[in-house]
């Protein structure tokens, strides 16, 4: 049935140029690195890390593209879009840009500050990264994130895991309302106390027994929800079923994200549709007031 799906998911991406990203590569015509590179963007700035031939090294070492943050972000107020196609007609993009493709985790967070109607606290908003790899290398990414935010809000991201370089460890960036804070560790612990907690392509599923100490601190942090995204549904139906046992509660069932990469992810070893944050869910470790599916 997901196999199924694969010709509705390419409809319900606006940009012409997925023939190549999700189509071809999905169906073997073409390889991603081949599929970017017809695209100009192939180991280029931002997009280097958006496939094996841009990974050489560690995580978090390709030479910055800077933090910067533009004014029109900065003034921030905006009202989040509901998909691509808002966020360009926002931005005032053409649907020719490639932009979407290393943007897609960002807005994914807006996305999750948008369904979990997160409030900041004293002009501030707090969010925990889990697990960051590309994003490492994506930090102006973030700066998104400001566009949707009132402008007395400042925007503190802490990213935790394992692949932040030593070099990198308390490390923080900054640039006006955003700072951009690198933690390296093999377990997370919800420390400073976060607004929202968002692990992007989070792969429950294949590391059970690191998510139990995940979960663990998720349940102490009480009602602070967590976001979790991965690469197709059937990983994120697994994420769910270990997350619950681990005692958290679903307080948004699994659902498509629009702001999915619009590239295909998928490995010889599959037929599912597979996505860079294709599906996500949303939990929480105290009792929700009110589970929304």
């Amino acid at each position: 049935m997901q196999v199924a799906l694969s010709d509705s998911l390419r409809l319900d991406l606006p940009f012409p140029w997925t023939t190549h990203t999700v189509r071809d590569v999905e169906e073997g015509a073409s390889a991603l690195c081949t599929a970017l590179s017809s695209l100009g963007v192939h180991n280029v700035g931002p997009f280097r890390r958006e496939c094996s031939c841009g990974s050489a090294g560690p995580f978090g070492m390709l030479h910055p593209v800077g933090l910067a943050v533009s004014p029109e972000a900065s003034a921030g107020g905006e009202t989040p879009p509901a998909d691509w196609q808002q966020y360009y007609e926002l931005r005032g993009l053409p649907l020719e840009s490639k932009e979407a493709l290393w943007l897609d985790t960002a807005l994914t967070l807006v996305h999750a500050l948008a369904i979990t109607a997160v409030q900041p606290r004293q002009n501030q908003l707090t969010v925990h990264l889990i697990g960051p790899r590309r994003e490492l290398d994506q930090l102006p990414a973030f700066a998104e994130v400001l566009r949707f935010l009132q402008p007395e809000i400042s925007f503190s991201l802490f990213m935790f895991g394992p692949d932040v370089p030593e070099t990198q460890h308390r490390r923080t960036h900054e640039s006006g309302r955003l700072r951009i804070h690198l933690v390296r560790c093999d377990a997370y612990d919800a420390s400073p106390p976060p607004d929202i907690i968002f692990a992007p392509n989070a792969g429950v599923a294949a590391y059970p027994l690191e998510w139990q100490s995940t979960a663990r601190a998720v349940l102490a942090a009480q009602t602070v929800p967590l976001c979790v995204s991965d690469f197709t549904q059937e990983a994120m139906w697994t994420a769910q079923q270990l997350l619950q046992r681990a005692g958290l509660h679903v307080t948004r069932g699994i659902q498509l994200n629009p702001f999915r990469k619009p590239a295909c992810a998928r490995g010889r070893e599959s037929a599912l549709p597979c996505y860079s944050n294709g599906w996500l869910a949303v939990f929480q470790g105290g009792l929700p007031a009110q589970s929304v599916s």
